[in-house]
């Protein structure tokens, strides 16, 4: 069982999103048979709130040794202080990986904890405003360009997960009930961030009222909020005005409001996942960024003060959208197109691939989309023989076909510890002993390492259905490089007769149910 570190720290002033992704991820990499650990600082009484009925060990370091830089790179003497404590409370540990998800720590602090501990250092970040050296970076925010976003700053060789599909949500946000669309808005939530810095819950609330609007206004927020007397204050004034504080999810809150309100940062992904409409405020520099790019890809409403208050703002884009029932579910389904919420488990299974335990599954009629996504995945078309995307009604009619036919085609779905989907092999029966194999991985697996225990473990399942050694050809376009290597490291032989088409290459094993 691999030892896994993770570097994190919450406060007020800094909120607790960083320490919460992480939480998140731990929970995977449990899933995935690891053994995760925190290591944070009490800043105030933040952190320790959110950790104290958590399964995993935490590790403190001392209180008072690095500031809070929210946005902004520490000075060198205090991350060459907060790597040498980390150091010491990790010796004893031996961890594989070490992660770190702190704006302060960069390559500096990387460098010293990876040599002192033998380890790979893998860091969360979306501001590549510092130097960084790791082995793998996980990105979650959107960007039209990952590599030229960091090209600046990395300084090794570096793995790049980028994009929503990666984004550490809680598994309850994919496996909990999305919204369901209403026209009309019959009530508002409202989450600015566990601790809400800039007190922007009541502005909120107040622009809702301001915008006619007189339903349900819900307001969630945790007990580490500075400003969590003011907002019980606010319900003397507002009858229709509920708080809900300390939740351990927010994935029912976001689920029953037809409209919400919020902070630009990790929320934003799982309003999308939720599939609810939503308007965002700035609140962070890191926002800057990716809000104007949701908003152009039209999953939110982004509002700024633009020549008046923000209020006045807000409250003016809450009255377009309460009268605009097909602009709110536009938002939705874009939402819902841009994060699927299985972000925890690719990146868990990116930094545990050699030793994941894969298992396999015949395809159920559900699995359709699924199928039909991953075979018109560009790269996929461009690595088969036939390169044309395959229409929907075609796709449905050859799937329907295959699976009233089980003993022509067998098609498995290959999933990871964590039930992440991580692609699909098909056999083809050719005659009595032998079967043509076709795979396909998701593509942000892509690169993991994970080509050839998908094919395994697929192997091995329809063996397993045999007591005799059945024949497996797979043909491979040429070029196709690492599918090629797939095939040679499970040692098949490559035929040197012709192929069946002229840009293949075609691989051959005779597999015996005992491997």
């Amino acid at each position: 069982m691999k030892n896994i570190a993770l570097r994190a720290d919450a406060s007020v002033r800094t909120g607790t999103g960083h320490l919460r992704r992480c939480l998140s991820l731990a929970h995977a990499l449990m899933a995935c048979g690891a053994h995760p650990y925190f290591i944070s600082r009490r800043l105030d009484g933040t952190a320790a709130t959110i950790l104290s009925d958590t399964p995993f060990e935490v590790l403190w370091l001392p209180e008072a040794v690095i500031n809070e830089p929210i946005e902004g790179e520490a000075p060198s003497t205090q991350q060459k202080l907060d790597a040498s404590q980390t150091i010491r409370v990790c010796e004893a540990l031996s961890p594989a990986w070490v992660l770190v998800d702190h704006y302060g720590l960069s390559s500096q602090w990387h460098r010293d904890v990876a040599q002192a501990l033998k380890c790979r250092i893998a860091v969360i970040d979306d501001l590549a405003n510092r130097p960084v050296a790791c082995d793998v970076l996980i990105d979650p925010n959107w960007h039209a360009d990952y590599r030229t976003k960091y090209q600046a700053r990395l300084e090794a060789p570096t793995t790049l997960l980028g994009g929503p599909c990666y984004a550490l949500l809680d598994d309850h946000y994919r496996q909990g009930p999305k919204y369901r669309f209403k026209p009309k808005v019959d009530s508002i939530g409202i989450f600015f961030g566990g601790t809400d810095p800039a007190g922007l819950s009541v502005m909120a609330a107040r622009s809702c009222r301001r915008a006619g609007f007189d339903g349900l206004v819900e307001i969630a927020t945790t007990s580490a909020n500075p400003g969590l007397q003011q907002l019980k204050a606010e319900l003397a004034h507002d009858g229709a005005l509920r708080l809900t504080i300390d939740q351990p999810d927010l994935s029912a809150f976001f689920a029953r409001h037809d409209l919400q309100i919020g902070a630009g940062g990790g929320a934003s992904w799982e309003r999308c996942c939720v599939g609810t409409a939503t308007i965002a405020l700035i609140v962070a520099d890191n926002q800057r960024a990716i809000l104007p790019a949701l908003a152009k890809l039209g999953a939110l409403r982004w509002v700024q003060a633009q020549g008046g208050t923000l209020e006045q703002a807000l409250s003016d884009e809450v009255r377009a959208l309460l009268h605009a029932p097909d602009q709110r579910q536009s938002l939705c389904a874009a939402g819902l197109g841009i994060v699927d919420g299985w972000g925890i488990h690719r990146v868990a299974a990116w930094l545990l691939a050699p030793q994941l335990t894969l298992t396999a599954r015949l395809a159920e009629p559900d699995d359709e989309a699924l199928l039909l996504s991953w075979t018109n995945d560009p790269t996929v078309r461009a690595k088969s023989f036939s390169s044309d995307p395959i229409a929907d009604a075609d796709h449905h009619r050859w799937f329907t076909e295959k699976l009233a036919d089980p003993e022509a085609s067998c098609i498995f779905i290959v999933n990871t510890p964590g039930g992440l989907p991580l692609g699909q092999v098909r056999f083809d029966r050719l005659d009595l002993r032998r079967w043509r194999i076709n795979y396909a991985m998701d593509a942000d697996m892509r690169g993991a390492g994970l080509g050839r225990a998908l094919l395994h473990v697929a192997v091995g399942t329809l063996v397993r259905q045999f007591t005799t050694a059945i024949e497996l050809i797979g043909e491979v376009k040429s070029g196709n490089t690492a599918s090629c290597r797939v095939f040679e490291g499970l040692g098949f032989e490559l035929l040197t007769d012709a192929p069946p088409h002229s840009n293949a290459r075609t691989y051959r094993k005779t597999w015996h149910p005992a491997e």
